[in-house]
């Protein structure tokens, strides 16, 4: 029970800090997003130890992957902001459909990351894969921490 509590505030706090940085970026302009990434790109070949050459091959790789995990995710963000809206009136049925829908796409973005599991080991080691995860998480804290720090100057 406490692993499942532990799994739904970091879920919690994954999808905050998308929204977040969603409307952060409908603000900022393309040179800013680009210094994010650009950053986001040495924060987590520090964290991962890459060398040059597992970067070569890496990077496209995931590159991939962020695209496709996005894609299934905007896709459940707007199934889910489509059922808040039309919540209450809504039939059982349809919030029956909704729910089940939202699990298929659970379910897709669970078979993209065994997907692109088995793709990444084909270009860097196991344990840089562990890494990689681990990263991306301390990343989205340390997005949500300066995203704090911006809100609190303002």
């Amino acid at each position: 029970m406490k692993k499942l509590k532990k799994i739904l505030v970091l879920l919690f706090v994954v999808a905050i800090s998308f929204c977040k940085i969603s409307f952060a970026q409908d603000e900022i302009n393309g040179n800013v997003k680009e210094k994010i990434e650009a950053e986001k790109v040495a924060f987590l070949t520090k964290k991962m130890d890459l060398t040059a050459a597992e970067s070569q091959t890496f990077w496209p790789v995931y590159n991939q992957y962020r695209k496709e995990l996005e894609a299934t995710r905007q896709d459940k963000k707007d199934l889910l902001h489509d059922t808040k809206k039309n919540f209450e009136n809504t039939g059982d049925a349809e919030i029956e459909k909704a729910i089940l829908e939202g699990f298929n796409m659970e379910q897709h973005e669970l078979d993209l990351k065994k997907k692109y599991y088995t793709e990444f080991k084909k270009v860097i080691p196991t344990k840089k894969i562990v890494k990689l995860y681990r990263a991306e998480r301390q990343w989205t804290l340390y997005l949500v921490q300066r995203l704090k720090e911006l809100q609190n100057q303002n």
